[in-house]
């Protein structure tokens, strides 16, 4: 069946103007990096995450936005996308403008043509708040540990002295009936 040309154009716009309102409205950082891992496209909620706009860093690598200590673990993963595979959900330290780290969970997937990859596409989440209470919540559960501990140990200190007492008193009184 022959789709007319005109319709095949208008169901074309249709589908990209879909696509530009999900990238539009979406509370991720999506983006494009080309196959030197250079940023092609990023959406505005870049800006609300990094304080960057989109323009400042359409150009530069990806690579100078990652946290030193994370290079290493992002260019292994870089290296394996280029031969086509697509990583886990993976954690990222990023940089962001005003200089705080942003913790950001990555999904990125090659696109590929006739076999070769031509581009990355991925998804940003910043996870720094989630990361920021799962912190808050391990220092509650040690604390809380600590405070068991603590609270066990002067139980513990307490009977001991009680012990201690009641043997003190006995040998007082042996001493004394031995006197007598």
């Amino acid at each position: 069946r022959r789709v007319e040309p005109r319709y095949a154009d208008e169901r074309l716009r249709e589908t990209e103007e879909r696509y530009r309102t999900l990238i539009e409205n979406a509370r991720d950082v999506i983006f494009t990096l080309s196959v030197e891992g250079v940023f092609t496209s990023l959406n505005h909620i870049f800006e609300e995450a990094t304080g960057w706009s989109p323009e400042e860093w359409i150009g530069k690598p990806f690579s100078a936005l990652l946290h030193p200590d994370d290079l290493p673990t992002a260019l292994t993963l870089w290296r394996r996308i280029l031969h086509g595979e697509i990583p886990p959900l993976f954690e990222v330290r990023l940089a962001s403008k005003g200089g705080a780290p942003i913790a950001a969970e990555l999904l990125v997937t090659p696109h590929l043509h006739d076999g070769q990859d031509v581009s990355v596409f991925g998804i940003a989440r910043n996870v720094t708040e989630r990361k920021r209470i799962e912190e808050e919540q391990r220092r509650a559960e040690v604390a809380e540990a600590a405070r068991q501990v603590l609270e066990t140990e002067v139980a513990d200190r307490k009977r001991i002295e009680g012990q201690l007492r009641y043997r003190l008193v006995i040998e007082e009184v042996l001493a004394h009936v031995s006197r007598i």
